[in-house]
């Protein structure tokens, strides 16, 4: 923290869409997927243990919760099952797809000649012109804006699957116990000695 300098890399396998967790004996990482990944507090990356909070291979099934085709998820009380459709069986690609998103561009082609010029694209935008620019000539003709549409649209292809509970969205922590959120479940986990007596609650 006093110099800036990087003491090591390491790739934990796990995607994490929750804030890691400090305690006294190592840094928590929460996998959206349920693994926690505990490394070592320390000048040198040690990966101290994994933990699961489901088994992978079959993961618990949503309480109360159905996916709708249109908006994402809704919670309901007559169903646990995940409903969901594919894009042929809903009549298209949503939210537009590849065409839509060209359209979109194509409103800041100030000079209508059908190509993008870095000027014409947004801030956020510009960065990647020179990845999707092919022939690199500084602009995006309508090829090139179809080959990015059409790599962008097989990118999130199976992104309704991937984002689908059980996950990990969020993690609160008290000395003592971690309670860990998906999207229809609290999990609470606490250390041994704070369990409560037999025949006692578990929180």
């Amino acid at each position: 923290a006093q110099t800036g300098d990087t003491l090591y890399r390491a790739r934990l396998g796990a995607e994490c869409w929750a804030t890691p967790v400090v305690a006294h004996n190592g840094i928590y990482f929460f996998g959206k997927g349920g693994a926690t990944k505990v490394i070592a507090r320390a000048s040198d990356f040690r990966l101290l243990s994994t933990n699961y909070l489901w088994d992978s291979r079959d993961p618990p099934t949503p309480e109360t919760y159905r996916e709708a085709d249109s908006g994402g998820p809704r919670h309901g009380h007559d169903s646990a099952r995940i409903e969901h459709k594919s894009e042929a069986e809903a009549g298209g690609p949503r939210r537009g797809g590849a065409g839509g998103m060209i359209a979109a561009l194509l409103k800041r082609d100030a000079n209508e000649d059908g190509v993008l010029q870095e000027e014409e694209l947004s801030v956020d935008f510009r960065p990647i012109l020179r990845r999707v620019d092919a022939n690199s000539d500084g602009v995006l003709d309508k090829a090139e804006l179809e080959a990015m549409a059409k790599s962008f649209a097989e990118r999130r292809r199976n992104s309704r699957s991937s984002s689908r509970d059980p996950i990990v969205y969020g993690v609160a922590a008290i000395p003592g116990a971690v309670v860990i959120r998906t999207g229809t479940r609290l999990f609470c986990v606490t250390s041994t000695s704070d369990r409560p007596p037999a025949g006692g609650v578990n929180p």
